[in-house]
């Protein structure tokens, strides 16, 4: 799972939330938004889990997007 950033041609900014299956190379999920907190990011977890079964073992960089309280408690 990863984040990216862009900008639409009027120079608003909006993020993407992307869930890949690094297996089966699957696109589980992608949420796009201009923010995205972590709440979120729980809820969109918790649908591809309950959609696909929950991993045992979720791959991510240690940005700041992923060091959120409510993220650490789910």
């Amino acid at each position: 799972m990863d984040f990216t950033t862009d900008r639409i041609a009027s120079g608003r900014r909006f993020r993407t939330f992307s869930v890949i299956d690094v297996f089966t190379r699957e696109a589980l999920g992608i949420y796009v938004d201009t923010s995205i907190p972590g709440a979120i990011v729980v809820k969109e977890l918790k649908r591809i889990g309950e959609r696909h079964g929950f991993p045992n073992l979720i791959t991510s960089d240690n940005g700041p997007e992923f060091t959120g309280a409510i993220l650490d408690k789910w």
